[in-house]
């Protein structure tokens, strides 16, 4: 589950390197230079005073081919240089030097429609400014010069990033291509293919292609090209990890990410892939940060520059006409890694559209007072798994938008009592303490403020918890209408007669959260059933799909929950599973692990421990045995806990010993003495050997536990161990 207050104390925050966009360059100017074949080194001023001279060359009639490049080359120079542009021919007060040299080099390319140079500087230049001139133009004229022979690594980069811009498919596919066969580039134009296949919906070939191209990448460049893409979904942590792979292992230590995301998500295989690319485009074509290179790097890392953000906002919220019109505190609650999307774009790669999007610019409800609308605000809200997250935004000046663009932390304000009636009932009382402070009423003014300090720091204590999780993990689980709060275990077995590997899935389903019908005096349910499994080790996935149909108990007191288990073919090394249970009014659950550890391979090992209670009503049938369940892993103290595991032997023994333990688990972590503790010697065969303990918990205190099985030899040599958690209630 998407855990949203597990950590109070330390929030992770995204500790990513910035990271530039694919095809921007850290020298553009070598860059430029190398492909026009210029090698003097001048200075800035001099640069400018050659753009002057050359410049005035084409101002004539007909001005030739050749006239027209040396010209793109200047300007391209002086773009590289991030020289300050001033007007000039084709170029008017506010373009870039960048802009100036791509319409040189398309007049270039209307003479010789072939000219490699032109068509390799001007797709350096498209490819490194992030809203190139004529972006649909320059596309056309880079392809255009490939299908006529050009074949240098930039312009065949340029041609498959500004087609696949202008959804120009074919002409992308065909440049990534021919870049491959020429043994160009491979990471970007796999990525660049990887996004077509994607756009078609082609989930198995795009998946394929983009590991591919993770696997591939061996130099700087290409690395940055895949990190750029990773850190829209890994965490800090996973991100961490990633930079310590070494080559040959990238593209399955990828794969396994990816699809453990599919797994979490009760999603097809390539489903996380296929919304990163989706999610890529809607927010390229809406959250894109349109400022200069000047002012990103305040925009990452300096505070908000408007003059009404101040520290004194803090105070002012408390009582104000309509709290929303007062901006947040001037500090970047959210320190930007990255200048291509606003704050928006960034929560929008992780989680995708909100379950509700509220926009407003609010102002004083009281018509008598003239106050202009006040400045752009948004507040979305999440609903994943029965949990919320709520997130403001607010506009920031100089971001190049008057949207509101940047998280902030500690707002109130009416338009937010369609998400959030605690803010709504806050904005409220904000209003009353500044209506009786304002004279308007003959009452005496109130002697303190209705909105207490401590109820806004409060708020920033939660909205800097809702922004760590909305900016660190990922989520793209389909959100129904009604979450169900689906309660699950894999327990990983073996066919005691085959040896085959089995998983057991116990799950639980709280009668009050589904929808149930009655008909003739019965009352009964439906609930469909999605089971997947993911082995690494094996490269295996399992799909297994299932519907069950419960008869509802008049009163759900004593048994409040239906309850079932699903036994499935498996693989003994599954590292990652989910559940997910659906009903057709669109309501949805589910329950998943994919940090979990695959049982272990050598001489002795145990499978996953089965718990059970005969109070749950539920048994399992294994070969005439039966195996007592407990699918809501709440435990009874005042019943025996049944406990069912196995132990795989290559040969027979005598000389074990297995150890069982309770360790008391608070604030997550278990304690290092058990709350009790029994041992017994142990023999088995070789094969498979069933075990099936009953344990007297009475004596325990309630609480969260965590069970441990291990296994010794006649030295005290710890041979395998298993651990299970459960709460006593």
């Amino acid at each position: 589950m998407l855990l949203l207050f597990a950590v109070l104390q330390v929030l992770p925050t995204q500790n990513f390197p910035p990271t530039d966009r694919p095809g921007t360059f850290a020298d553009l100017r070598a860059s430029v230079e190398r492909a026009c074949g210029l090698t003097e080194k001048l200075d800035a001023s001099a640069l400018l005073k050659r753009e002057d001279r050359l410049a005035a060359d084409v101002r004539g009639s007909h001005p030739s081919a050749n006239a027209w490049l040396t010209l793109g080359c200047a300007r391209g120079v002086l773009a590289g240089e991030r020289v300050l542009a001033h007007e000039g021919y084709l170029m008017v007060a506010g373009n870039s030097w960048a802009q100036g040299a791509e319409r040189a080099m398309q007049e270039v390319l209307k003479q010789r429609p072939a000219d490699a140079r032109a068509a390799e500087v001007l797709g350096l230049l498209a490819l490194d400014d992030n809203e190139p001139d004529d972006l649909k133009s320059a596309s056309a004229s880079v392809v255009d010069a490939v299908e006529r022979g050009v074949t240098s690594a930039g312009a065949l980069r340029a041609c498959a990033e500004l087609a696949a811009r202008t959804h120009a498919d074919a002409g992308s596919r065909r440049c990534s291509e021919r870049a491959l066969r020429a043994g160009l580039d491979s990471t970007w134009h796999l990525l660049r293919l990887a996004q077509l296949a994607f756009r078609s919906r082609d989930t198995v070939r795009g998946s394929k292609l983009f590991i591919e191209g993770a696997a591939v990448a061996r130099d700087t460049l290409a690395r940055r090209e895949v990190d750029w893409h990773l850190q829209w979904f890994l965490t800090p942590d996973e991100r961490k990890e990633w930079s310590t792979v070494a080559d040959g292992a990238r593209g399955t230590w990828l794969r396994d990410k990816v699809i453990s995301r599919d797994i979490r998500d009760g999603q097809p295989l390539g489903a996380r892939l296929a919304e990163h690319f989706s999610r890529l485009e809607y927010v390229e074509a809406n959250f894109r940060l349109s400022v200069s290179r000047r002012t990103r790097e305040a925009l990452r890392t300096g505070p908000n520059m408007d003059e009404g953000a101040t520290q004194g906002n803090d105070q002012k919220v408390r009582s104000a006409c309509e709290a929303g019109t007062i901006s947040a505190v001037e500090w970047r609650f959210y320190p930007r890694w990255q200048t291509d999307f606003d704050d928006r774009g960034v929560v929008w790669m992780r989680f995708g559209a909100p379950s509700k999007r509220i926009r407003s610019n609010p102002s004083c409800r009281i018509p008598k007072i003239a106050e202009p609308p006040g400045e752009a605000r948004e507040a979305w809200l999440y609903e994943i798994d029965g949990q919320r997250m709520l997130l403001n935004f607010e506009y920031e000046k100089y971001s190049g938008s008057v949207e509101a663009t940047r998280l902030v932390e500690g707002v109130l304000g009416s338009y937010l009592c369609d998400v959030d009636a605690k803010r709504c009932g806050m904005t409220e009382l904000s209003f009353a303490h500044w209506y009786a402070s304002s004279g308007a009423t003959n009452a005496t003014p109130p002697s303190s403020e209705f909105v207490k300090p401590e109820d806004i720091t409060h708020l920033h204590q939660e909205d800097a918890e809702y922004i760590s999780v909305a900016t660190t993990e990922d989520d793209n689980s389909p959100r129904g209408d009604k979450n169900v709060p689906l309660v699950s275990r894999l327990h990983r077995l073996w066919d005691p007669l085959s040896s085959a590997p089995i998983a057991l899935v116990t799950y639980a389903l709280p009668i009050k959260d589904l929808s149930v019908q009655e008909s003739a005096g019965k009352r009964t349910t439906v609930v469909d059933l999605e089971l997947r499994q993911w082995a690494p080790a094996a490269d295996r996935w399992r799909d297994t799909t299932f519907s069950r149909h419960f008869n509802v108990p008049d009163t759900s007191v004593k048994r409040p929950n239906v309850v079932g288990f699903v036994v499935v073919p498996s693989t003994s090394t599954v590292s990652a599973w989910s559940l997910v249970a659906t009903q057709s009014d669109h309501r949805r659950g589910r329950a998943y692990d994919v940090r979990t550890s695959g049982l272990q391979d050598g001489p002795v090992v145990l499978s996953d421990l089965v718990l059970g209670s005969e109070a749950q009503g539920l048994t399992w049938n294994l070969h005439n045995v039966e195996i007592p369940l407990a699918p809501t892993t709440v435990l009874d103290r005042n019943t025996a806990v049944a406990l069912y595991y196995q132990i795989k032997s290559t040969a027979a023994r005598s000389d074990l010993r297995t150890t069982v333990a309770l360790f008391k688990v608070e604030g997550g972590v278990a304690r290092g003495t058990p709350a009790r503790q029994v041992a017994f010697d142990q023999a088995v065969s070789s094969g498979v050997n069933e075990v099936a303990p009953t344990l007297d918990v009475s004596r325990l205190d309630k609480g969260s536990y965590l069970l441990e099985v291990r296994l010794t030899d006649a030295n005290g040599t710890v041979l395998t161990r298993r651990n299970v958690a459960l709460d006593l209630e």
